[in-house]
C-alpha cells in the first residue's frame, strides 16, 4: 500500500490536509521500498491534483528514492 500526506504550508510548519493511500500492484509490493516510493509518487500525484488542481505540487521522498531516481532501466 502506498500512502501520502498533501499539506499546506502555514508560516514555518507544514499542517496535514488530506491523508491519501493507493493499493500497488502485486508485483510491486516485492520491489525494494526505493522503489516501490518511485511507483507510487505518480499515483499518489494524480490523486493529490483531484484535489488541488493546477496548485505546484512538491514531492519529498526518502533519500535512497532519490538515489535511483536517476537509475536507467
Amino acid at each position: 500500500v502506498a500512502t501520502g500526506v498533501l499539506v499546506q504550508p502555514v508560516g514555518s510548519l507544514n499542517r496535514a490536509v488530506a491523508f491519501s493511500s493507493k493499493q500497488l500492484d502485486p508485483m510491486v509490493c516485492g520491489w525494494q521500498p526505493c522503489l516501490r516510493a518511485l511507483v507510487a509518487a505518480p499515483e499518489l500525484t494524480r490523486q493529490a491534483l483531484k484535489i488541488t488542481p493546477f496548485q505546484p505540487i512538491t514531492f519529498k521522498a526518502p533519500l535512497e528514492t532519490a538515489r535511483h531516481g536517476d537509475t536507467r532501466f
